[in-house]
């Protein structure tokens, strides 16, 4: 089960270090990345048939990686959203709606 409230509770991550964890995730994505580079030719359609998912291949694992992180940064903007309407007081129609 995915749980991520759990995860902040259990990691404890509001007591870590923002500018060595971004460094770290900075560091691991760029190593990912250049072991994908390395990949020769790589055969994406080979699959794993996830018991209830169905088949996974490897255009799937690729495309939700991106997509994970579109979700984050959809996370981070909206906190941003909400931290500005919080302390701002100020109406934010005028900026269009969020949806």
């Amino acid at each position: 089960m995915i749980d991520p409230v759990g995860w902040v509770k259990d990691n404890n991550y509001l007591a870590q270090n923002y500018e060595h964890k971004l460094q770290e995730f900075l560091k691991a994505r760029d190593e990912s990345i250049a072991y994908l580079k390395t990949l020769d030719k790589p055969s994406l359609d080979n699959y794993y048939d996830h018991p209830t998912m169905g088949p996974l291949n490897g255009h799937v694992f690729l495309n939700n990686w991106l997509a994970h992180d579109y979700l984050h940064i959809k996370q981070i903007t909206r906190w941003h959203y909400d931290y500005l309407n919080y302390k701002s007081k100020v109406a934010l129609a005028y900026a269009g709606n969020w949806t």
